[in-house]
């Protein structure tokens, strides 16, 4: 060699000239050997296997799975849980065997990739707090043993994980978070997942990428899934429904009904229907189980339940205005009251998609604070989780508003947060409401629950804390909160400002040349 140093420099930009807009696309992405349908093609063995709740979790469980549309019927077997194998009757054990059997439903799923049978069966007769063993399947196709504990009858301690959007990039990016938020909370009674958790409503390809992200935990954890935007799609039903203004005045419920009143009203519940389920992923009421306890039309998607001592109420934030009326808003904030209004419960959660105020960009939501925020103050409901705008954002408990609302609301407010699990990110609006605020940041969130103390943890997609508070009750309900917000060292690097960034690593550039520079000297010497 003669001395001289090469230095060769990578672009992550392709110049024009080469035609090549994204080199990973042309280089590093080779063809797959499998096409989404063989991929994703269903069996006869039981596969996206789930839990959720459909009924009071401390006496009842829904499970749900797939097979091929050969599978004739299917049924779950249901054991207390035992240290050995002996309640299956495995190793001849004489007289050990406790197994029931409960009879699953079967419902056929046209998708874009094919045909697949879609099983459902609620588990009833459970004991409070007890431990349970339970596999799905038929004949000689069975799933392995899993297990599942059902909730106590009162309150009682407990831990929960709540995820914003996943929605991208499911098998390759949002798997790690679900698994590591598993791992650091392995005791979780639910996952909560606030809407968006596909991108394509009604692509098979990306729920099985969603199912295989959580895998085996699907079956052991229950979820509580939100609809969001992305499970919602339009339909022919959902646009008429949403179009037809009431122009009529309403008739004097004082009056009989005729037979044209009667067939009025069931057309009008067929447009709500329409108008609130018609518009969700073909998917969504196959693969999940959940309460029909919300208003009519909302089944499955506006619903709540009683978790030791925590009322969770999930709300569909999705439903197309009639005109310029957001009756679908108004729908459920009137079944809210009677739903608050009626709550035995110490706490109160509320989880829908869109935020009610938004962390992203000029994106709003007034709707949502007119019609929805009055009950959450007037019941005071003690957390609102969200999701939707590929951010991070969580509120104090008085949250923004004027100087007598924030005094007000200062003790017996609400926390507000919005938060994203998967990799599509958004620009972030920092507003002076905002407590504790990221961007570009993968979360997950662990709640527990505990007597009279809410406490509240997010972490980011590497396991860091990054936020952090406590609700604490008084012997009179009055709530008082408690500060913890952490910034790690990493996060504290990801907050710099881009030029702040970018003038950090010229000078770093800069340095090292002026190291190397006189080295080259001698080299040519």
């Amino acid at each position: 060699m003669n001395g001289a140093i090469t230095f060769i420099f990578f672009s992550a930009l392709v110049p024009a000239q080469t035609g090549i807009t994204e080199i990973k696309d042309v280089l590093l992405k080779p063809k797959p050997r499998l096409t989404p349908a063989e991929f994703h093609k269903p069996g006869p063995y039981p596969d996206r296997i789930i839990l959720t709740f459909a009924g009071d979790p401390s006496t009842t469980q829904a499970v749900t799975w797939r097979t091929d549309t050969k599978t004739a019927e299917s049924f779950v077997e249901v054991s207390p849980i035992d240290s050995s194998a002996a309640f299956s009757g495995y190793g001849k054990v004489v007289g050990k065997k406790t197994i029931r059997k409960v009879a699953a439903k079967k419902e056929i799923l046209k998708t874009d990739l094919g045909e697949a049978a879609y099983h459902s069966a609620l588990i009833d007769s459970l004991q409070p707090g007890r431990k349970y063993l339970y596999r799905v399947g038929e004949g000689a196709h069975f799933s392995e043993w899993q297990e599942f504990k059902a909730a106590a009858s009162g309150p009682e301690p407990f831990r929960f994980v709540y995820f914003g959007d996943a929605q991208n990039a499911l098998r390759d990016h949002w798997s790690r978070v679900i698994r590591r938020a598993f791992a650091d909370a392995p005791d979780a009674r639910f996952l909560l997942h606030a809407g968006d958790l596909i991108n394509s409503a009604n692509s098979d390809a990306e729920w099985g990428e969603w199912f295989a992200a959580g895998g085996w935990a699907n079956g052991m954890v229950p979820s509580i899934p939100v609809a969001g935007n992305h499970e919602w799609y339009d339909t022919a039903a959902v646009k008429a429904a949403a179009i037809t203004p009431d122009k009529e005045a309403k008739k004097d419920p004082s009056q009989p009904k005729t037979k044209e009143d009667l067939e009025k009203e069931k057309k009008e519940k067929e447009l709500a229907a329409a108008r609130y389920r018609g518009g969700i992923s073909r998917h969504w009421r196959p693969q999940f189980t959940l309460p029909q306890n919300g208003p009519p039309g909302q089944e499955e998607l506006t619903y709540y339940l009683d978790y030791q001592g925590v009322r969770l109420v999930v709300l569909n934030s999705n439903e197309p205005r009639r005109g310029s009326v957001h009756q679908g808003k108004l729908d459920q904030a009137q079944w809210l009251e009677k739903v608050l209004g009626e709550n035995p419960n110490p706490w109160t959660i509320v989880c829908f998609h869109h935020p009610v105020y938004s962390t992203a960009g000029t994106r709003d939501n007034p709707e949502l604070r007119k019609i929805w925020k009055p009950v959450f103050d007037k019941y005071k409901v003690d957390l609102v989780l969200q999701g939707h705008d590929h951010s991070y954002g969580r509120s104090g408990m008085a949250g923004p508003g004027t100087a007598r609302e924030v005094e007000r609301l200062s003790v017996n407010g609400t926390v507000y947060v919005v938060s994203v699990s998967g990799p599509k990110m958004y620009t972030l609006n920092k507003l002076p409401w905002m407590a504790s605020s990221a961007q570009d940041t993968q979360l997950y969130q662990i709640i527990q629950v505990d007597g009279k103390t809410l406490r509240y943890e997010a972490r980011t997609a590497a396991g860091n804390l990054y936020d952090r508070f406590e609700i604490r009750k008084d012997a009179r309900g009055d709530r008082r909160l408690v500060e913890g917000s952490v910034l790690t060292s990493e996060l504290q690097q990801q907050q710099v400002p881009s030029g702040q960034s970018w003038l950090a690593v010229s000078l770093i550039g800069l340095a090292a040349l002026l190291v190397f520079l006189p080295r080259l000297r001698n080299c040519r010497s």
